[in-house]
């Protein structure tokens, strides 16, 4: 069963979501949350009883940020990335949205890595089970790689993963 959850995360001194969740383990607390239902993703209008929520960690499939939050970061190193196009399904969710790998990365890389335990993902749009009416937008969310069962890269020019030779390889079998 899926269970919906939405409040408050307070990140104190950690400008992004990404950054604090990562360093996170065992429970975090969410304030004034609430349970809502998968159609819901506003307050509902009679006021919902509101409580602080903890949550294990390794359970949540994913954290997401409702607005966009814009952050001024001056002198701080940027690193070149490729936004990749995904659809990544969980057991719960059908998520489709935007990674970003590093320029001299791969996909495979990206994806085996342990840590960090959270995949950031932009300008996603989420769709509960086989419920095909389901379907909430959100600008940035964090994916426990825990959760994620596979992962569709829909990128025209998906990051340099195979060389030719593995490629006819991957194609012949494939057939």
């Amino acid at each position: 069963m899926v269970s919906t959850s939405s409040g408050q995360i307070r990140t104190g001194a950690f400008d992004r979501l990404s950054d604090w969740i990562n360093m996170q383990s065992g429970f975090i607390t969410v304030r004034d949350a609430w349970h809502v239902h998968p159609r819901e993703t506003d307050a509902p209008d009679s006021d919902p009883a509101k409580a602080t929520l903890w949550v294990r960690l390794d359970q949540i499939v994913m954290v997401a940020q409702r607005s966009p939050v814009v952050l001024n970061r001056p002198g701080a190193p940027a690193v070149q990335k490729q936004r990749c196009k995904v659809q990544i399904v969980t057991a719960d969710y059908n998520v489709r949205g935007n990674v970003h790998v590093h320029t001299d990365g791969s996909m495979s890389h990206f994806l085996d890595m342990s840590d960090p335990r959270f995949l950031p993902i932009t300008d996603l749009t989420v769709q509960w089970g086989p419920d095909a009416a389901l379907v909430t937008r959100f600008p940035f969310a964090v994916i426990n790689r825990a959760q994620m069962l596979t992962v569709l890269d829909e990128s025209l020019d998906p990051v340099g993963e195979l060389d030719e030779p593995e490629a006819r390889d991957r194609d012949a079998a494939c057939r």
